[in-house]
């Protein structure tokens, strides 16, 4: 075995316990496999080597990218997708895939309990237009649909 060999054996070593550390997107890995000092031949090799093996799956990394952002940061599917396309480099239809797959229940929690903790921040604020303005693009900002929560948000103000 030469010298070249035990090494690419190595990466594909190292780099297989990475991606089993926690889901790795493509480019993640990608980008690791560049600092390693692969050549242009071998990058894809080891990246084939890992989708076939199961280490690698950028439809499973979207769908649990999605489901973790909704989950512990509270984020909406406008920036859970600009992350995933800009960030990971992830294929529209997965995206896709990914943000279909998130609980609408779930989603709709997120974003009333979101919404119900800016309000609670909000209490100096008086005129009910400027403080249902301010939510709104806060709500907008953490990258729910403005379509979503125009549609909503009356009930969530209603509440408090």
């Amino acid at each position: 075995m030469t010298a070249r060999e035990k090494f690419l054996l190595q990466a594909k070593s190292r780099i297989a316990k990475y991606c089993s550390l926690g889901e790795k997107s493509p480019h993640q890995v990608s980008t690791k496999l560049q600092g390693y000092g692969l050549t242009e031949k071998e990058l894809p090799e080891l990246i084939e080597f890992l989708v076939s093996e199961k280490f690698l799956d950028e439809e499973r990394f979207a769908r649990a990218f999605a489901n973790d952002k909704l989950k512990f940061n509270s984020w909406g599917k406008n920036k859970i997708s600009f992350e995933l396309k800009i960030k990971h480099k992830i294929a529209s239809k997965n995206i896709d895939l990914a943000l279909n797959s998130l609980s609408s229940e779930l989603y709709l929690d997120t974003f009333q309990h979101v919404a119900e903790k800016k309000i609670s921040q909000l209490s100096g604020v008086s005129d009910i237009g400027l403080l249902k303005n301010k939510l709104a693009q806060f709500l907008i900002g953490k990258g729910f649909e403005s379509w979503f929560v125009f549609e909503h948000i009356n009930t969530v103000m209603a509440r408090n």
